[in-house]
């Protein structure tokens, strides 16, 4: 540390740590565990570190962000790179199918933040990517029913205090806003885009197999 630079309290911001891994791997005793539900803690975990790192030293921070979602994607069917993905997929969890409706709002929610209009940019998401109207259930198959406004209630939900329907989602939600945050702040509209837009497609991947399995 440079010897001008004042000494950084980080107690607070350990303790956040410590409570956000901990929140990562609570596991509900009547849930069963299964590898797909722990991928997801893991991500979790792993996002949680990365927003340690970006009220810190922001350098690696990306590091544990872009594994995190490596890992929500293997879930999802998807190969990242850095992963090998399973051969066959189960189907799709209650937890999955929550932090995917998280993923979707979180796109929208980046979307919003770098300039584009509410409705604009949920019509945007529910026309680009069809398999998010899965994620819904069987009400989003009626003629009169409002995809873009129900995915902007999504957003209004996770963003609300106390009207968490699942921990983990709500978690990935808080933070992807703040890496929504971060991104702009330095600039890296582009690349949060590219993120968003990921994030979305990965969300629908699991909205179309739920539809092939009607498990939802």
């Amino acid at each position: 540390m440079h010897q001008k630079q004042k000494p950084v309290d980080v107690s607070e911001y350990l303790r956040e740590l410590f409570c956000g891994i901990d929140f990562s791997f609570d596991h509900k005793p009547d849930e069963p565990s299964s590898p797909q539900i722990e991928r997801e803690q893991l991500a979790a975990a792993l996002a949680v570190v990365g927003r340690f790192l970006l009220k810190l030293d922001p350098s690696h921070a990306d590091r544990f962000f872009n594994l995190s979602d490596s890992l929500s994607d293997l879930n999802s069917g998807a190969r990242p790179p850095i992963l090998r993905g399973p051969k066959k997929r189960s189907p799709p969890n209650s937890t999955q199918v929550e932090i995917a409706k998280a993923n979707v709002a979180f796109a929208l929610d980046a979307l919003i933040e770098l300039g584009e209009k509410p409705n604009e940019a949920a019509s945007m998401l529910v026309r680009k990517f069809g398999g998010i109207k899965h994620l819904a259930g069987p009400k989003s198959q009626r003629q009169d029913y409002s995809l873009a406004k129900t995915i902007l209630e999504w957003r209004k939900n996770l963003s609300a205090p106390g009207r968490k329907k699942n921990d983990h989602a709500a978690e990935l939600f808080l933070v992807g806003r703040e890496l929504t945050k971060f991104l702009i702040e330095k600039d890296r509209g582009n690349d949060l885009k590219v993120r968003a837009i990921g994030r979305a497609k990965n969300a629908a991947s699991i909205g179309v197999f739920l539809a092939a399995t009607n498990t939802h």
